[in-house]
């Protein structure tokens, strides 16, 4: 992607926190923890693509990896959470 596309998903997703917080923050769905945990990883992943394309690239681009699979296992306890079976 071109540095003026990934700088417009770093917004959106930086203006996403706030309202998943908010909208999450009172609700009592099982999981909600691991959401905003995994959102603050997939977060954290476009801030570095934006940041590896001006320094560290090699550092920035492992830092981005680790973040997606971050949250990726975050997003998948949260729908483990989610559809779970209270025994």
């Amino acid at each position: 992607m071109t540095l003026s596309t990934e700088f417009f998903v770093m917004v959106i997703f930086i203006a996403g926190g706030p309202f998943f917080y908010v909208v999450l923050r009172s609700s009592e769905l099982p999981g909600r923890r691991y959401f905003m945990g995994a959102y603050v990883f997939l977060l954290l992943s476009n801030i570095f693509t934006v940041v590896e394309e001006f320094w560290l690239n090699s550092f920035f681009n492992t830092c981005e990896h680790v973040s997606i699979a971050l949250g990726s296992v975050g997003m998948l306890a949260t729908v483990v959470k989610l559809t779970r079976k209270s025994l």
